[in-house]
């Protein structure tokens, strides 16, 4: 009886040994593979980086078609989109987060840092400022026109201040499906998308029959785009517009220019950070959140945010606007009070300024951060100096 005691617990032990080796083997092979993946992602980045790319074995022919074509088109995004040039690309993978979809398909994140510099180099020939300034021109009431021309130099402001930068980063945050082959050790399919909560996917390449098919958006719709084609006239025009369909005396010599917008711009871009970690769905970076605040919802923070900055701007709080109450922290209910109490104005997305607002309509807001080209900060999807986004298609002009 004891020996085939003995005989049983050695023959167990030689199980548990052989699966114990096996389990090794095959924990040894999972991060090997990890290993071949992140030096043929690194391997991809570089080549995203650099002008002249050689080709490389990590990389099958179809990725490096893609790479090709990822180059021309934020070139081109840049030109038609943001009438500025593209001066340099870098890209990271995050290897370590990437998941297993089914066998040798991963996803994976990626940060795409892209540099450019304004085409228009002199501030009054920007069409918006000699916009305004046409408008205050036509403009019939004295206090309109004053009031337009000082949004007129706020515009100029900061134009002037995009083009004594120099250059600007845009971080664009890619989620990327990428299949892999073991036994050749290259990647050899990726489609991605930058798709969010406030982006419709400005950047997003799928897989069709072994090659890879760019979405392309419409240039035309963006913002930058519409304001160097349409005419000062026109453009001045719709300032009227905007202005005539504006609550009665909302402008007046006793509150023109009480908001500043360079003031909440500045607030808007201290608190966010520029990376990301994806949680609840969209993209956000708690530990760059002002902690003098609370936090509505981990997941929802835009209006909360966008509230703290126009009131670090002069937007003064009262008995239904203030931390945390429902028109401080809730997107609609923000809209209304700036609306009611005659804050400011709706008005066409291509004549704002810093410090004015964007929505998407009754479910995200945020903060214009930068002109030359148009850009915004906002939280819950995290961003800082976005280029804007047709999403956003309700706009409003804080007085």
């Amino acid at each position: 009886m004891k020996k085939q005691i003995l005989k049983s617990m050695a023959f167990v032990m030689a199980l548990m040994m052989l699966f114990g080796a096996s389990g090794t083997q095959a924990n040894n092979q999972h991060d090997q593979r990890l290993q071949q993946i992140e030096k043929a992602l690194n391997t991809y980045s570089s080549a995203m980086g650099v002008k002249l790319y050689q080709k490389d074995n990590n990389l099958s022919d179809q990725i490096h078609n893609l790479i090709v074509e990822r180059k021309l088109f934020y070139a081109r995004y840049f030109q038609l989109g943001l009438h500025s040039k593209l001066l340099n690309i870098s890209t990271d993978f995050e290897p370590t987060t990437a998941i297993e979809l089914s066998e040798n398909t991963y996803q994976v994140q990626e940060t795409v840092t892209l540099t450019g510099k304004p085409i228009l180099q002199v501030a009054e020939d920007y069409p918006v400022y000699k916009a305004y300034l046409l408008a205050a021109k036509m403009a019939k009431d004295t206090d309109i026109s004053h009031y337009l021309e000082q949004t007129a130099e706020e515009i100029r402001s900061a134009v002037q201040e995009s083009i004594d930068a120099n250059t600007f980063e845009i971080t664009i945050i890619n989620l990327h499906k990428v299949t892999f082959n073991p036994q050749t050790g290259q990647l050899v399919s990726d489609s991605f998308t930058s798709e969010a909560n406030d982006d419709p996917g400005t950047d997003t390449v799928e897989w069709v029959d072994g090659k890879a098919k760019r979405v392309e958006p419409d240039f035309t719709n963006m913002v930058d785009y519409e304001i160097y084609s349409i005419s000062v006239e026109d453009l001045a025009q719709q300032i009227l517009e905007d202005l005539n369909v504006a609550p009665s005396g909302s402008i007046n010599s006793d509150n023109i220019i009480q908001y500043s917008g360079s003031n909440a711009a500045t607030y808007a871009r201290t608190w966010v950070g520029p990376t990301y970690e994806k949680l609840c769905g969209v993209l956000r970076n708690k530990s760059k959140w002002n902690p003098n605040y609370g936090w509505a919802d981990d997941c929802r923070d835009c209006a909360n945010y966008v509230s703290q900055a126009m009131r670090y701007g002069g937007t003064p709080t009262s008995s239904t606007w203030q931390p945390y109450l429902d028109a401080w922290k809730n997107v609609s209910p923000l809209q209304n009070y700036v609306i009611n109490h005659d804050l400011g104005y709706f008005a066409s997305c291509s004549t704002i300024g810093l410090g004015d607002l964007g929505f998407v309509p009754d479910e995200h807001v945020v903060m214009v951060t930068g002109l030359n080209p148009l850009r915004y900060s906002g939280h819950t999807a995290d961003r800082k100096d976005y280029p804007w986004q047709s999403v956003l298609s309700r706009c409003i002009n804080l007085y």
